[in-house]
């Protein structure tokens, strides 16, 4: 029997499948896992002593003759933060930083994608501040720091390269082998803060437009086919097509129209299909 449906609904189905898939292979092995009864008195315990450590409240709940008590890591957990949020002249200096030195800034990061076997592969994008270029993006299973050491070094031809380069604190970002690389090529490394997406705005900005404006109406068969769709992407509606408001409505590949304006009802458009169709390219001639 032939079943019809919309491809939105196969990109739910797959979603879903995938839930359960690593729900099954994530099960929990090993220690059982800490009861709503322990987590609830634990956050009491933490509220009626907010200046008490995890160490303290584990050490108190032990003195009290219990046997079942978390370590103070797994207390932590469970406590609300008390980190402070970055304060206006820090959020200032930032702020200050990017604009100031935007034609020299780079960022880059990963973000992980699943095919339609369930694999995870790991992107990794690179774009400029200035034009929302991306300088280079590329695909890999298994991201460690010689792969990103090479991405670099092609991303970096011929001396083109930024004075900074923005990244978070991912292992592999932060390994010895490629502050090194960084080092030797003249790029200073700028580690945003723990937890502070927002300093790599640009880069994670990049990665919702991949995902909204691709990822989410694809379904991706392998590395090479990821690869494939995300090049099409950028070569053919990103930067010659895509617009953005801090480029003042233009795509980062910009042509400037030599032509005689004219209005809308004297154009013909002309378009080219993108992706299959997902997106069109419109040509604006004179009727």
């Amino acid at each position: 029997m032939l079943i019809v449906v919309k491809p939105a609904t196969v990109i739910d189905w797959h979603y879903k499948a995938f839930s359960w898939y690593w729900a099954r292979k994530s099960r929990p092995k090993g220690r059982p896992a800490v009861s709503r009864a322990t987590i609830a008195l634990i956050k009491r315990i933490h509220n009626e002593n907010p200046l008490w450590s995890p160490e303290r409240i584990h050490d108190q709940l032990v003195s009290l003759g219990i046997t079942d008590v978390p370590c103070p890591n797994t207390i932590a957990k469970y406590i609300p933060e008390t980190r402070k949020p970055p304060s206006e002249k820090a959020q200032q200096s930032w702020k200050t930083f990017l604009a100031n030195h935007k034609h020299n800034i780079w960022a880059l990061d990963f973000f992980t994608v699943h095919t339609l076997t369930f694999r995870v592969l790991y992107v990794l994008v690179i774009v400029s501040h200035d034009r929302r270029e991306i300088k280079h993006i590329a695909v890999t299973a298994h991201p460690n720091a010689d792969w990103t050491i090479q991405q670099i070094r092609e991303a970096t031809p011929f001396g083109e390269q930024p004075k900074y380069l923005i990244h978070d604190n991912d292992p592999v970002f932060r390994s010895i082998d490629v502050q090194q690389f960084l080092d030797a090529s003249g790029i200073k490394s700028v580690r945003t803060g723990y937890r502070r997406p927002a300093q790599n705005g640009i880069c994670e900005r990049l990665i919702g437009i991949l995902r909204r404006e691709l990822l989410d109406h694809m379904i991706p068969l392998n590395e090479q086919h990821l690869y494939k769709l995300l090049q099409e992407y950028v070569d053919k509606y990103y930067h010659p097509v895509r617009t953005h408001s801090s480029l003042e409505h233009k795509p980062p590949f910009f042509e400037e129209n030599v032509e005689k304006p004219q209005t809308l009802s004297a154009t013909k458009l002309e378009s080219e299909p993108i992706l299959g169709g997902l997106y069109m390219n419109y040509r604006a001639k004179a009727a």
